[in-house]
């Protein structure tokens, strides 16, 4: 398994796992992201990583109108 030089922030939450994302300084091309400990991370392409913040969006969305 290779070590990423990465500089994350982490975004900890009260009740999930760890969650990072980061531009990866080792690949400049790619974003770093990883959920949890000990779990493996991805290198994503910018492209992937905004899909995945828009389904993130949308779940988010969703999440709140069912609660409501």
């Amino acid at each position: 398994m290779s070590r990423e030089r990465t500089t994350c922030r982490l975004i900890p939450q009260p009740d999930d796992p760890q969650f990072n994302v980061c531009a990866n300084a080792s690949w400049p091309d790619r974003v770093h992201f990883s959920i949890g400990t000990g779990m493996p991370s991805y290198n994503i392409t910018p492209e992937r990583a905004e899909e995945l913040a828009r389904e993130l969006t949308i779940a988010a969305t969703e999440a709140r109108a069912a609660g409501r």
